[in-house]
């Protein structure tokens, strides 16, 4: 669940199918900033959890050049998420403070690309409500991903299989939101 929630922006970048060359490389295709808010009530670890969510930032995509099927996608993000029991007003925060960025797509057959990216940044910061840090991950990530591009000529495509982690560097955890979150934070 707790990865589910902060993935979905890394998810959403990831789906553009593909950011940052230089402009010798790649042409403009879109540039956008946006905002977002969202409120919603689920059931998890045995309580009612309810949830809120703020953020904004902006993404380019560029077009490799030499085609007109392949994108590269960057997206900078600032996000935070409010989680609550509502039973006994206790919450804590994930924030994402994050940059990512495709830095090179790899032609493999027909409309499959394989596609470098970075995530880099404080993508993970938890505090409880007294504002303490009690879990941060922070550094750089990086994965190769597989995508068919479905031949339509647009940004995005279907993902083949899990990305592959090719460099790992800062501080990362394992977190079990019911566990290591909910119990001691919500419960």
């Amino acid at each position: 669940m707790i990865r589910r929630t902060i993935a979905r922006a890394a998810v959403a970048a990831a789906a553009l199918a593909v950011v940052v060359a230089t402009p010798a490389d790649a042409a403009m295709y879109s540039h956008e900033r946006f905002e977002f808010t969202f409120a919603e009530s689920f059931d998890e670890c045995g309580i009612t959890i309810d949830h809120t969510a703020e953020g904004h930032g902006g993404f380019t995509i560029r077009t490799i050049k030499g085609t007109d099927e392949a994108y590269l996608g960057w997206q900078q993000l600032s996000a935070v998420d409010t989680f609550t029991n509502p039973a006994n007003g206790r919450w804590f925060t994930i924030s994402n403070r994050s940059l990512f960025r495709e830095t090179s797509g790899t032609h493999l057959e027909g409309n499959i690309w394989s596609f470098d990216s970075k995530t880099s940044g404080a993508s993970f910061t938890v505090r409880n409500s007294a504002g303490q840090v009690v879990y941060r991950d922070s550094g750089t990530l990086r994965l190769v991903t597989t995508y068919d591009l479905l031949g339509d000529g647009q940004p995005g495509g279907e993902q083949i299989g899990d990305p592959v982690v090719t460099a790992l560097n800062g501080r990362f955890t394992e977190v079990d939101f019911c566990a290591d979150l909910v119990g001691p934070l919500l419960g």
